[in-house]
């Protein structure tokens, strides 16, 4: 116990959260990804609501500033970012850094952590598995861990987490959806974490072949002809 609670989040050692879940998805999209980056749609626009909801949240960003093809998915974020300050009227923080971890917003002085999602679509139909896909995310563990162990020294028994999902389709909206994530759920993941970031220290590296199709409709990885040996 003390080991880990000795552990700092703004160690070089610690990887990033995105690349560390690519790295659990499959070790060999991990080293794919840092020669031939992904550059989807959703994560152009993910960029943007980031850039965006930063803004908002700390310049006062005006409808009038935007003049591309996005300013539905501008107003989205305007939105979300109206229901944030009604609903944590306290301190909001934007963009807060611990070494390779980059939060996008801590509210009320320390108690609640969101992160920013585009998603394609608001449909009540799937919001609820939608969010409970981020249960378990290994993003907002590290989140939480920064928080704790960096501002709380480990004091805090727990913490909120939260998801803003942001879409301009079918028109600009947004939802919200937070939990509680305990200090002994945070250990024990950092214990995990620990084991996974020595084995991407020491790149090891191997092929998740379940992970060559990504949902239902059997979408090809991203590198799947270059996994395959194609062009």
């Amino acid at each position: 116990m003390e080991f880990i609670e000795s552990l700092k989040c703004t160690d070089a050692w610690v990887k990033s959260p995105s690349s560390t879940s690519l790295y659990l998805t499959c070790p060999q999209q991990w080293v794919f990804a840092k020669q031939f980056p992904l550059m989807s749609e959703g994560i152009l626009k993910g960029r943007k609501v980031a850039k965006w909801m930063e803004k908002l949240g700390g310049s006062g960003l005006k409808y009038e500033g935007v003049q591309d093809e996005d300013s539905d998915l501008f107003m989205a974020c305007a939105k979300a970012q109206v229901f944030l300050e009604d609903k944590f009227p306290l301190m909001q923080e934007s963009e807060v850094v611990f070494g390779r971890a980059r939060i996008d917003r801590i509210l009320g002085f320390d108690k609640v952590i969101i992160d920013f999602k585009y998603t394609n679509k608001i449909d009540p139909g799937f919001l609820q598995s939608k969010f409970q896909s981020y249960y378990e995310s290994w993003q907002l563990y590290h989140y939480a861990w920064c928080v704790m162990s960096e501002r709380g020294n480990w004091v805090k028994e727990f913490v909120d987490v939260g998801i803003m999902l942001i879409s301009d389709k079918p028109k600009p909206g947004f939802r919200f959806h937070s939990w509680v994530v305990s200090r002994g759920e945070v250990r024990t993941w950092l214990e995990s974490a620990v084991k996974v970031w020595e084995m991407m220290e020491e790149a090891r590296v191997w092929k998740n072949y379940n992970s060559c199709f990504n949902d239902k409709y059997n979408t090809e990885c991203f590198w799947y002809r270059k996994c395959k040996g194609g062009v």
